[in-house]
């Protein structure tokens, strides 16, 4: 019986993606579907719809069909965009240390004192299992070319 509980459930996900494709709806139009349903579903029968997912999140995770994302550091200063590899691995004197913006405002003005540097911190450090590790302040998720393009020419 569990994997017919499993089978409908992601049968009604694969349906509301088809429905998404077809109408061509934002992902937060089917993040409120997807909680809408959840809650529908588990308020009818607890028992059977219990794993069924909460948002969209959970649902491409339940169908593992995550979507490659290249993601950058954010300065929250500039809003400069950074490699996050660049950010992540940052050392000085070989050990972890917090990576600053580099971002110039007027970096070709002959006055000096108008070539403001932003400075602005990109990282925290962290302690995790014994090593300190650097994670950004803030991460921008950009699109592959091919999704923006598959997104735009969506039939």
């Amino acid at each position: 019986m569990e994997s017919l509980n499993d089978s409908i459930e992601t049968e009604i996900i694969l349906w509301v993606f088809k429905f998404q494709q077809r109408f061509r709806l934002p992902d937060i139009a089917l993040e409120v579907l997807i909680k809408f349903l959840h809650i529908v579903f588990t308020r009818l029968d607890k028992s059977q719809f219990k794993n069924f997912p909460a948002s969209l999140y959970l649902a491409k995770k339940m169908l593992n069909i995550f979507q490659p994302k290249m993601q950058l550091a954010v300065c929250n200063n500039c809003h400069k965009l950074y490699n996050i590899r660049n950010i992540v691995e940052y050392k000085k004197e070989g050990k972890t240390a917090i990576a600053n913006c580099l971002h110039k405002e007027f970096p070709n003005n002959p006055v000096p004192s108008c070539c403001n540097k932003c400075n602005n911190p990109l990282s925290i450090l962290k302690k995790r299992k014994g090593e300190i590790i650097a994670i950004p302040h803030m991460i921008y998720p950009k699109p592959s070319i091919r999704q923006q393009l598959s997104m735009l020419y969506i039939c």
